[in-house]
């Protein structure tokens, strides 16, 4: 079996994103617009549904080492809430998670799929950055 195309798109795919975005500029503390103020990530990891947070944390850990593959469009869960489900490849298994449209995350989702960035922190360092501000 012929796997030149699969090496050369495992290439292309790792060589795809041009930065690593920091949790000082998720969180627009450097940079033009931030995906979430310090005070939005805080009013949610606060009094936002824990099953929430905890999928919006899966997800940050999913695109630190999978590639993302599809995202639903934005719908309304039961409360109400608009959301989208990015999923990802995670070793020709697909698994995702709940992303609320909170701030400008659903921007966040699409420069994630257009790899314009790898993700260089995690959901405690996003925390640690908003409570500095």
């Amino acid at each position: 079996m012929n796997t030149k195309w699969l090496t050369r798109r495992a290439q292309l795919s790792n060589a795809g994103a041009q930065s690593v975005l920091t949790a000082k500029q998720f969180l627009g503390k450097e940079g033009n617009t931030p995906y979430l103020t310090p005070q939005q990530l805080l009013t949610l990891n606060d009094y936002g549904r824990q099953a929430d947070i905890i999928s919006f944390v899966h997800v940050l850990e999913l695109s630190k080492q999978y590639q993302m593959i599809a995202c639903s469009a934005p719908k309304p869960d039961r409360g109400g809430n608009e959301y989208v489900w990015p999923t990802f490849n995670r070793n020709g298994n697909s698994d995702g998670g709940k992303v609320l449209n909170i701030g400008n995350l659903f921007q966040f989702i699409t420069d994630l799929y257009d790899r314009k960035f790898t993700v260089g922190f995690t959901y405690d360092d996003l925390i640690d950055e908003a409570e500095q501000a």
